[in-house]
């Protein structure tokens, strides 16, 4: 099931599903698209309605009310019905194999628990057609993360959990950055597989108040969901997780 949180997203929402509409997808797979709109005031729920019986793939969507991203992916956890979800942003832009890398690597690689997409953030839609266009390779974060089995959590852009692995997480208190903690929570539980090929690109182009008001947002946000994770319970890899993200968020 591809999650896909909205909050006035009506310049996005169109090409969001119409690029999820078009991606190759193995033979006997069930997938599913829901849009969860959490409070827009513009056009985005009747553009998304709109659409829903357009294209071959099954699409749903929620009018959820305003209750913010982390409380929407924790609805769709509790009463959507999936072996795995897929988390993505209304205004992210796939390569047409990112579900076929992502099944492959489910298929052979069952003990890991989140499956991490290779995002970029770009600044026009050239630069991310020319990086979906390249030959993939990790970053080194992603190869040294890989390398001793932890992980510095996902972009909310792209990535997967196998639903076993966050079993009952919408019973504790809602977190800031949630796709940090829900991501974290499930390698948790096994493993994190980097999917160098599954890739996916967000234009992002802020001023520098922007870049400055995010990163405050994030500092509050960091702060929360660390302290959560750390308080859930006594573990080396939650531990590096957390101590990865830092160094990460810092740079």
């Amino acid at each position: 099931t591809i999650l896909v949180c909205t909050l006035n997203e009506e310049v996005n929402i169109q090409s969001r599903i119409i690029n999820l509409a078009s991606l190759e997808r193995p033979e006997n797979l069930e997938l599913e698209v829901y849009i969860l709109d959490n409070g827009s005031t513009d056009k985005t729920y009747e553009i998304a309605c709109n659409l829903c019986n357009v294209y071959d793939i099954p699409i749903q969507v929620c009018k959820l009310g305003s209750i913010g991203k982390c409380a929407s992916l924790f609805w769709a956890y509790e009463n959507v019905d999936s072996d795995y979800f897929l988390m993505t942003d209304a205004n992210t832009v796939f390569n047409s194999s990112y579900v076929i890398e992502t099944v492959r690597a489910i298929r052979s690689n069952e003990k890991s628990m989140v499956y991490i997409g290779n995002f970029k953030s770009v600044l026009s839609s050239k630069d991310g057609e020319n990086f979906l266009s390249n030959n993939s390779s990790m970053s080194i974060r992603h190869v040294v993360e890989e390398y001793f089995n932890v992980t510095s959590g996902a972009n909310g852009a792209c990535y997967c959990v196998n639903s076993k692995s966050i079993v009952d997480i919408w019973k504790f208190p809602a977190v800031r950055n949630d796709d940090f903690v829900i991501s974290v929570y499930a390698f948790s539980h096994g493993s994190a597989k980097i999917l160098p090929r599954a890739k996916a690109y967000e234009v992002e182009n802020l001023s520098s108040l922007e870049v400055f008001q995010q990163k405050y947002r994030d500092a509050l946000g960091h702060h929360q969901a660390i302290t959560w994770l750390l308080n859930l319970s006594f573990s080396l890899k939650l531990y590096l997780s957390v101590i990865l993200r830092l160094i990460y968020w810092s740079a």
